[in-house]
């Protein structure tokens, strides 16, 4: 997949590592700290004060691309409407975000009987640092339920499972 480079990409995030932001910036994309899960309560200054919205104007973008976010949100509707309400009115989402009825997950819990979320003890009730393994997967029903609650409409969806043996 080739993009023709024209016009202004932006990442959005809490934070990114100074080599991730870095090679964005060598490549011609602006990176904003920005909380976009405001309900988790971060004990750090720094945090409290991101705003918790997207730095840019109404219908700013033609495409917002969200990889792998939903999943490590509290509140992921907030994002959501925020992603909404900066994109064109023809504009497209693309979102990615693991798929709870994937088959190694059913594996996992009929076979193993283990969880398909993560230990418990790497939970974020007792892992209380800046990393935030997945509060919660979703199916495509509970997905699209999501998008339609902040606006979207569901034009397409398709299954990739990039980890077929991923039962942790």
């Amino acid at each position: 997949l080739y993009l023709n480079e024209t016009g202004f990409m932006a990442g959005v995030g809490l934070e990114g590592p100074e080599d991730f932001t870095a090679d964005l910036a060598a490549h011609g994309i602006e990176f904003l700290a920005v909380n976009l899960d405001p309900l988790v309560n971060d004990p750090d200054p720094h945090i409290q004060a991101l705003p918790q919205a997207i730095p840019y104007p109404d219908a700013h973008f033609q495409v917002v691309f969200c990889t792998e976010l939903l999943e490590h949100l509290l509140d992921p509707l907030h994002v959501l409407r925020e992603m909404r309400r900066v994109i064109a009115t023809e504009g497209i989402l693309v979102l990615t975000t693991p798929n709870q009825a994937k088959i190694s997950n059913r594996l996992k819990l009929l076979c193993m009987g283990r969880s398909i979320n993560y230990p418990i003890n790497d939970s974020i009730m007792f892992n209380l640092t800046r990393w935030r393994p997945h509060i919660r997967e979703y199916t495509l029903d509970e997905l699209g339920l999501l998008l339609a609650s902040a606006g979207w409409r569901m034009l397409e969806s398709h299954y990739l499972d990039t980890a077929a043996d991923d039962l942790r």
